[in-house]
């Protein structure tokens, strides 16, 4: 058997490096709005905006690792996520995705919701991060009959 087609247990951690990143971007970005700016209203629309994106962002994020718990890519290339509180669900991975050295995002389709998952080099161990990265650049052969 091919030990790259073997099934994946992925665990559903919510990344520092990711949530670290994206706060400095806004927080960047706020700056930026600050000194960018003249008139004060809109100093204020805009900071209340990248603020409220901000928010939306680690709520999604908590909402997201308090509901799954991890990802199961099996041998044959079907796609399950295991909930936190139920049974494992069937899911497909979507077309789009990014794959670089240290970051992941998949988009995994369940029930009707398009869930995004970012995994990083800091929030998955890496020998599995490593197996994921290869199976998806380049995929097991299908078995001929």
């Amino acid at each position: 058997m091919n030990p790259l087609a073997a099934p994946l247990h992925i665990s559903l951690a919510p990344s520092r490096r990711i949530g670290r990143d994206v706060t400095i971007a806004h927080v960047c970005a706020v700056a930026l709005a600050a000194l960018g700016v003249t008139t004060l209203w809109m100093k204020l629309a805009f900071v209340l905006a990248i603020l409220a994106s901000l928010v939306h962002f680690h709520r999604q994020r908590r909402q997201l690792h308090r509901d799954y718990a991890a990802l199961l890519l099996r041998a044959d290339g079907t796609l399950a996520i295991l909930a936190r509180t139920s049974s494992p669900r069937a899911a497909t991975l979507a077309s789009e995705r990014l794959v670089t050295a240290w970051l992941t995002v998949l988009v995994v389709e369940t029930e009707g919701r398009r869930l995004h998952l970012a995994l990083a080099t800091d929030n998955t161990d890496p020998a599995i991060f490593r197996r994921l990265r290869v199976r998806l650049l380049h995929p097991p052969a299908p078995l001929s009959r």
